[in-house]
């Protein structure tokens, strides 16, 4: 089996013959089952350092690989979107490295990822309190608004489907929509603003053959069936022990794939392999499926340094390995390697 074929199988719950693994997911790197790519943006503000990004926004940060936050929200007026500048997702200079990144790997599932969804971007140029209060004062606006984010993303989509068509095989994006405790807003508020805008990209990637991947941050099991109605195929989870997960699984193991890795806010700062190896083994029990339904996430030195304060490469390799013990699907075909 391919690392595509093993890769779409765990997603189309199809029964791959072993665990699928992430490979690099902070730059390119031709490694791992699914390989990730990442368009051209001029300034990569997002890798440590900060700067200003594509869309106006200034980002400050005093954390070596990590993209700080932004200090400054050019959207001052809610009406006056449109007059931002916006990336132009049908420019061809943002894919031309692909060719040679796409030949490099023919064997694997290839992922692009895009960044920042809808939501994200919106609060980025709008300012976090200002977008809240706007959905509740001016819904309507609002709407727009996140009509015209979310263009950005349907432009690199269409790209990616009349230029690499069967080459590129998902579009991950990601946005944060949890706390520690809940999700930012109620179900009925992601509902009339956000799940729209999630259903036209879904729906567009697989309409062209793609899947599409979300990164997600906090406690958002109660947008999660919205998630799945709107298309989302792969969602990651980077505290999944903010979650009860014998509740998780059994609402939703089977109906989305989960992108995980060890707890990165509780486990992996540990570093204790028998707490590591708990929280593997709990996950794999719960959300992987017999069919498929789990794959493993890229984790790396500067992921490990920014979200978990770990400066150990040991503990990658510990990671890996204990997933591999604790594969379900080569020990359903009777192997232990």
């Amino acid at each position: 089996m391919t690392s595509y074929e093993c890769v779409k199988r765990t997603i189309e719950f199809r029964g791959p013959q072993r665990l699928a693994f992430d490979g690099n997911l902070t730059s390119y790197a031709p490694q791992g089952d699914a390989v990730f790519h990442f368009a051209r943006q001029g300034l990569e503000w997002w890798k440590g350092g900060g700067g200003t990004d594509e869309w106006g926004c200034v980002w400050e940060t005093n954390r070596a690989n990590d993209m700080g936050q932004v200090r400054r929200h050019p959207l001052t007026e809610l009406a006056a979107f449109a007059d931002r500048p916006r990336p132009d997702g049908l420019d061809p200079l943002r894919y031309a490295h692909l060719e040679e990144e796409l030949d490099e790997r023919p064997d694997a599932y290839h992922v692009l990822c895009n960044g920042h969804a809808v939501f994200e971007r919106m609060h980025f140029l709008r300012g976090f309190e200002a977008l809240l209060m706007d959905m509740v004062t001016d819904p309507e606006t609002v709407r727009r608004f996140a009509d015209w984010v979310i263009q950005y993303q349907l432009d690199t989509t269409r790209y990616l489907a009349e230029h690499f068509q069967g080459r590129i095989h998902a579009v991950r994006c990601t946005d944060d929509l949890g706390t520690q405790g809940s999700s930012i807003m109620s179900p009925a508020t992601f509902r009339a603003v956000l799940k729209p805008c999630y259903e036209r990209l879904a729906g567009f990637c697989h309409d062209h053959g793609l899947h599409f991947w979300l990164h997600s941050c906090g406690r958002i099991d109660g947008l999660m069936d919205d998630l799945i109605d709107a298309g989302v195929d792969v969602v990651n989870m980077a505290q999944p022990l903010l979650f009860d997960l014998g509740e998780l699984g059994r609402r939703f193991a089977g109906r989305i794939t989960f992108e995980n890795s060890p707890d990165v806010q509780r486990s992996v700062p540990t570093c204790d392999p028998d707490v590591l190896r708990a929280d593997i083994g709990r996950q794999l029990e719960c959300l992987a499926t017999p069919t498929g339904g789990y794959i493993v996430a890229g984790l790396n030195r500067e992921l490990l340094q920014a979200g978990s304060g770990v400066d150990d490469p040991g503990i990658l390799d510990l990671i890996m390995n204990t997933y591999r013990q604790l594969d379900p699907y080569r020990r359903m075909n009777g192997s232990s390697t």
